[in-house]
């Protein structure tokens, strides 16, 4: 397992055990586990309402370009 999933893992946990935790609190880890999967992965948290898909809670890029919601 990598180091990344591992952390991402760990900080759930932490999260998770404070049982207030709701979808909201995870989207930070989630962010940095998604930036550190490749060279110049951005991604944005709620990003702005997308015609054809609504409002995405993520959405991830490489560089200038969208791979996705």
């Amino acid at each position: 397992m990598t180091n990344a999933l591992k952390t991402y893992l760990k900080s759930l946990q932490t999260d998770l055990a404070r049982v207030n935790a709701s979808e909201h609190t995870h989207r930070p880890t989630l962010k940095t586990l998604l930036e550190s999967l490749g060279k110049h992965l951005t991604a944005t948290n709620e990003p702005r309402q997308v015609t054809d898909c609504g409002k995405p809670d993520m959405a991830v890029y490489q560089g200038p370009v969208l791979l996705g919601y």
